[in-house]
């Protein structure tokens, strides 16, 4: 989980985001990070609300069907979430 206070980050949300998906931040701060786009964390989290259908399926980001996978293969939240956000 990154420390957003040695990172210098302030955090406000300007959107809700579901304590469900508000679980993922820190592993979708740390991609988005990786990738080169941290400022779309909030975007992310709220793809996952309306990917998920609230359902919260393990593959939270439908990554699946980007890997020419069948629906929901993806059986790893974090992994779901590394592949959605490349």
């Amino acid at each position: 989980m990154p420390d957003r206070s040695k990172m210098g980050l302030q955090y406000i949300s300007l959107i809700s985001i579901s304590p469900e998906v508000e679980r993922y931040r820190d592993k979708v701060e740390v991609e988005c990070i990786r990738n080169g786009f941290p400022e779309t964390v909030d975007l992310i989290l709220s793809i996952i609300m309306q990917e998920s259908g609230w359902r919260f399926s393990k593959d939270v980001m439908q990554s699946s069907e980007s890997k020419v996978f069948p629906p929901n293969s993806i059986k790893d939240p974090y992994q779901s979430i590394e592949a959605g956000i490349k």
